[in-house]
């Protein structure tokens, strides 16, 4: 998975609950074990035409969660 550095606070992550130290484990239920491999699945639902993402989101001692999060059309 991915660890979480940072969250922009004016983000739809940030509104969505999304903070440092959590762990991205899968993007569109794709394994993510890199920062690399995160930015090339949202790179790759923009290419897709997709405005949203779905994260497999684990935060200490909590059940895994996906969260849905939108990733605009930049």
């Amino acid at each position: 998975g991915v660890i979480i550095t940072a969250v922009d606070p004016s983000s739809d992550a940030a509104d969505k609950g999304l903070r440092r130290g959590d762990l991205i484990i899968s993007v569109n239920r794709q394994p993510v074990t890199s920062s690399q491999g995160l930015l090339a699945a949202v790179a790759n639902a923009r290419r897709a035409g997709r405005t949203s993402v779905l994260l497999l989101v684990k935060r200490g001692r909590a059940p895994e969660a996906f969260i849905g999060i939108d990733i605009g059309t930049q």
